[in-house]
C-alpha cells in the first residue's frame, strides 16, 4: 500500500539541489513509515502522463521564511525532497505525484 506524500507544484533551487515543492505536509509525518523517511529512501513518482518510476531521496530540508516569530508558523511548511539524478524541472514536471511504497 502506498502513501501519497504530495503533488509537485513548484521548485526551489538551493545551491546544486533542486527541491520539489510544496513538500510533505507536517500532518503526514505522524503516519507510520513517513516519519522515518531519510536519505536513501525510495519513492514512487507518477508523472502527469501516467509514467511511473522510482527515485532515491538524497537530501531533504524545510524552507523557513526569514522572519519566523512563532514556531507554530512552521506548521504549514513541508519537508521538501531532493531526489537523486533530478537536476531539472523537466525531469519531474509539475503535477508529478510523489508516494512512499
Amino acid at each position: 500500500m502506498s502513501i501519497e506524500l504530495y503533488t509537485v507544484t513548484g521548485y526551489h533551487r538551493s545551491g546544486k539541489h533542486l527541491g520539489l515543492l510544496p513538500g510533505i505536509p507536517q500532518e503526514l509525518l505522524t503516519k507510520p513509515g513517513v516519519g522515518q523517511i531519510m536519505q536513501g529512501t525510495e519513492v514512487l513518482l507518477t508523472l502527469p502522463d501516467g509514467e511511473t518510476r522510482t527515485a532515491e531521496i538524497v537530501h531533504y530540508f524545510m524552507r523557513v521564511p526569514d522572519a519566523v516569530a512563532d514556531l507554530s508558523e512552521l506548521d504549514d511548511l513541508g519537508i521538501i525532497l531532493v531526489l537523486a539524478d533530478v537536476n531539472s524541472e523537466a525531469e519531474v514536471p509539475l503535477g508529478t505525484k510523489i508516494s512512499l511504497e
